[in-house]
């Protein structure tokens, strides 16, 4: 190599080292503790907006916590001092002694809201402490929080302002709790003792990897391979460097890769390629060198190939033995092709040739996809964990003008209902929490029927729930069909799916949609694993998005059926979706929703979201769906505020 070759390799192997160091720096900062700490999360959905955790990639010298997290220790301590970072609508909850064990008291720090101090129950949730203190709004940015014990229960001090709590403190350590968006954490101490920061052997991991690509750039060296070889094919590494501006949460959000280690993902990428180049001009040198022994060469190419395609499955979590065996074969057929590539003057038929084993290298990738982690979810015929976000909401919107009932209310149009079979008729509207939910599929467990146990044979309750849907389908639908129910009440529980992450507003996608420029994806296509992992990475790189109904919408939405159902003598009950661990991160759509009920006698209010949080985590399957309590409790709730608005008679 000349020497400005050697200058490129340094710079490439020092940008490598430092994207690793900085990997996984910040995965230790989200996913580890400080030592004799442990984290813990509530996290109650599978999949979560990424893009609303933080507006930045955490930083890799410092922990954060984020998504309901929470950064714990069981050792006791009189005085725990916390120095934070809280972005825009974060919170964080710093307990001096907190365990599910024995729930304590903390002080609750919000953005453009005043501390308070918080007693913990054992799902999380938290209410009002015996508390004392004048203090003023934080803002976002730096906070600096100290906890300390005193004869009547404890103190807390919040950027030099104080709060006196007599609470009890607790059994148990000092915990931070954060609220859904990323919090953090600059500095921990315990009893006056700073705490460690994370990943301190990222930096050797980082130098170990440079001057390993320093080693094998001097052994290329020796055996006289090209530079000019030696450095296309060291290039993939810098997607590392480049990708410190991705969010590894987001990443792997994005791809549904919930179980990678989102923050190492790329860097990982990158070694990964440049190593499998790597070996491809070995391969390449090796068969070239070998020009009298084509057959030995070529099966020296398979082998190596094909156990590198094995071992990187493996280590992807792909153990099935068929799935192992097409990682294989992928690898086997890559291995084929470069030996085709070295000898593509004397191969006959090489297109054709080449064609095949590149054909055969995706095969079986996909089918080792197919048997890894990433298959059921890399599937948008499975319309529960399916990949297909944009065709899903195309065929709502096909099946929303269709009209045509479904049996059972998982996504589409609501079941049939019959003649009114009582005096009065109360029509429940919603998502899946109302009729739909994939953990179930019978409508008699859902709170309508509850509902209907509880009002007795004069009430008439007809459950109309749609998994899926929001005010924006409510809408469409009640515009064309609230006749056809012949209700005198209608009640609509809404919440979590107006919150769901599209390209632009659910009201523009469907106009796009009626107008022809919005298709759906070809059907043959959505099986395909390896497309729906790239049609994923572009919609999560496409620019824009946000909530597909905003409070704004979701208010202009409720209005317009306000509107329909008054002019028909109709009563409209308006409910806010229980949501785990805290209904709070919702409350601009919970004001949006009460104000249309607000000032009129028709139109009434009730927070179900807050009930819910009451009962606590045994209200709920996961992050909104409910259990059998839930479903009672929102029921229980329902009767007593119809009778109590006369819109119903008590049985």
């Amino acid at each position: 190599m000349t020497r400005r070759h050697w200058l490129v390799l340094i710079v490439l192997a020092t940008s490598i080292g430092g994207a690793i160091t900085a990997s996984l720096g910040r995965q230790a900062s989200r996913i580890e503790a400080p030592a004799g700490w442990h984290r813990l999360s509530s996290r109650g959905q599978v999949f979560i907006q990424a893009d609303t955790v933080g507006a930045r990639p955490p930083p890799w010298t410092e922990w954060s916590v984020s998504s309901y997290e929470s950064i714990a220790i069981e050792v006791s301590a009189r005085q725990f001092e916390v120095q934070a970072e809280i972005p825009e609508s974060g919170r964080l909850l710093v307990a001096l002694a907190h365990s599910q064990a024995s729930p304590g008291t903390g002080v609750l720090l919000e953005a453009g809201a005043a501390p308070t101090g918080r007693r913990i129950r054992a799902d999380g949730s938290t209410i009002d402490a015996s508390c004392v203190g004048d203090l003023s709004p934080l803002s976002a940015g730096d906070v600096t929080v100290s906890l300390a014990r005193n004869d009547s229960g404890w103190s807390a001090r919040i950027n030099g302002a104080s709060l006196n709590c007599r609470s009890a403190v607790g059994l148990g350590g000092p915990s931070v709790t954060a609220g859904l968006k990323r919090v953090v954490l600059d500095e921990l101490s315990l009893d006056g003792k700073v705490q460690p920061r994370p990943a301190p052997g990222a930096w050797l991991a980082g130098l170990i990897t440079a001057l390993s690509i320093l080693a094998l750039g001097g052994l290329e060296r020796r055996l006289r391979v090209e530079p000019a070889h030696s450095l296309a094919t060291w290039s993939p590494l810098l997607i590392g460097p480049l990708g410190l501006g991705v969010d590894g949460a987001w990443l792997a959000e994005t791809l549904r890769m919930v179980s990678a280690p989102g923050d190492v993902l790329i860097v990982g990428i990158a070694v990964a390629m440049a190593l499998g180049a790597k070996l491809m001009l070995a391969l390449f040198m090796l068969t070239r060198h070998w020009a009298q022994r084509k057959a030995l060469a070529l099966v020296v190419s398979i082998l190596v190939s094909g156990t590198v395609g094995m071992a990187l499955a493996g280590a992807l979590g792909i153990s099935h033995p068929i799935g192992l065996g097409y990682s294989g074969i992928a690898g086997a057929s890559a291995g084929a092709l470069m030996w085709v590539q070295a000898r593509a003057s004397q191969v006959r038929g090489y297109n054709v040739i080449s064609l095949l084993l590149a054909i055969a290298v995706l095969v079986g990738i996909e089918t080792g996809v197919r048997y890894s982690s990433l298959g059921p979810v890399w599937n948008s015929v499975d319309d529960q964990q399916g990949a297909g976000t944009m065709q899903t909401l195309i065929e709502q919107f096909e099946d929303l003008d269709r009209g045509i009932h479904s049996e059972y209310p998982s996504s589409g149009f609501p079941v049939a209902v019959g003649p009114k079979s009582a005096a009065t008729r109360v029509a429940c509207l919603g998502a899946s929490s109302t009729g739909g939910a994939y953990q179930n599929d019978d409508l008699r467990e859902f709170y309508p029927a509850r509902l209907s146990e509880r009002l007795g044979p004069d009430v008439d309750v007809i459950n109309q729930g749609v998994g899926g849907w929001t005010s924006f389908h409510l809408r469409h639908f009640l515009d064309q069909h609230l006749d056809r129910l012949d209700a005198d009440v209608i009640t609509i529980y809404l919440g979590l799916n107006e919150t769901l992450s599209t390209p632009v507003p659910f009201d523009t996608l469907y106009n796009q949609w009626r107008s022809g420029a919005l298709q759906a994806s070809p059907s043959h296509l959505d099986s395909v694993r390896l497309f729906q992992g790239l049609r994923l990475l572009v919609r999560g790189l496409r620019p824009g998005g946000g909530p597909g109904v905003s409070p704004e919408s979701l208010k202009e939405n409720l209005e317009h059926i306000v509107t329909l159902t008054r002019a028909r003598g109709i009563r409209t009950l308006l409910m806010n979706e229980g949501i785990r661990p805290d209904p709070d991160e919702y409350t601009a759509y919970w004001v949006a929703m009460k104000s249309v009920a607000d000032g009129r006698d028709d139109v009434a209010y009730l927070d179900t979201a807050t009930l819910l949080h009451r009962v606590g985590m045994q209200a709920f399957l996961d992050g909104n769906h409910l259990s059998d309590t839930g479903h009672r409790a929102v029921a229980e709730a329902m009767t007593h505020k119809l009778e109590a608005l006369g819109w119903v008679s008590a049985p």
